[in-house]
């Protein structure tokens, strides 16, 4: 068996943990983490559209719904201005 082979798991968590840890050296080299669209969307406006019109969009009760040019699945460390202002209108009304 490889590392990596279908069995205990051991594999598998020893390639997460290199994924992570390129994923942060590549972050504090000030790299993105690749594209942050779904297949087929180009835009910010295609991701909230296709959020907004997706077989999902029932499953959540959206407050704000925004999307950015830069950050993907690390997005409060790749874009963390964009990040602090959405989560600020996002409950700007509770104040």
């Amino acid at each position: 068996m490889e590392v990596g082979d279908a069995g205990n798991g051991v594999g598998q968590c020893v390639g997460d943990a290199a994924v992570v840890a390129q994923n942060l050296e590549a972050l504090h080299a000030g790299q993105s983490f690749g594209d942050v669209n779904p297949i087929g969307v180009r835009t910010p406006e295609e991701r909230i559209a296709a959020f907004e019109n997706g077989p999902t969009r029932d499953w959540y009760n959206p407050v704000n719904v925004k999307a950015h040019r830069k950050g993907g699945h690390f997005g409060a460390l790749e874009n963390p201005e964009a990040w602090i202002a959405d989560l600020r209108d996002t409950f700007r009304e509770l104040r």
